[in-house]
């Protein structure tokens, strides 16, 4: 039997991306018990690595927003000059695409952490008796 530390050792390591491999040399556990432990503590560790990605990203928020700040005030300018174009005139293509990539690389930026819960099981609903389908009305 395994240790609850060496159980929270590995769930730390798999957070960080560690592959079933190295935790299983480092933590001197077999394979099967780490392909089991990687399925049995699934949402502990998604949850870990989506904490450990908010951390990161406070730690480096104002340069990051700075950045987004930066991406929108370009987007906006491209938008207005793509406004004001009269299409007779072309390098519209090329600013479309200027236009484009700045949104791609806004969205990119875009991280959303995901945490996730345990399973827990659903709470039970009421039975009622089925109801015959009626036909759609005409």
């Amino acid at each position: 039997m395994h240790t609850e530390e060496i159980k929270d050792k590995f769930i730390q390591l798999r957070a960080k991306g560690m592959s079933l491999r190295t935790i299983g040399k480092e933590l001197d556990i077999s394979k099967s018990i780490a392909w089991k432990w990687a399925a049995q503590f699934e949402t502990e560790i998604e949850n870990l690595r989506a904490f450990e990605h908010q951390a990161i990203q406070e730690q480096y928020f104002a340069s990051y927003e700075r950045e987004i700040s930066i991406l929108a005030e370009e987007t906006n300018r491209v938008y207005e000059v793509l406004r004001g174009r009269d299409y007779g005139y072309v390098p519209t293509p090329q600013l479309w695409n200027q236009f484009s990539a700045l949104l791609a690389r806004i969205d990119k930026k875009r991280i959303n952490p995901k945490f996730t819960k345990p399973n827990e099981p659903e709470p039970a609903q009421p039975s009622t008796p089925a109801q015959p389908e009626t036909p759609p009305q005409p």
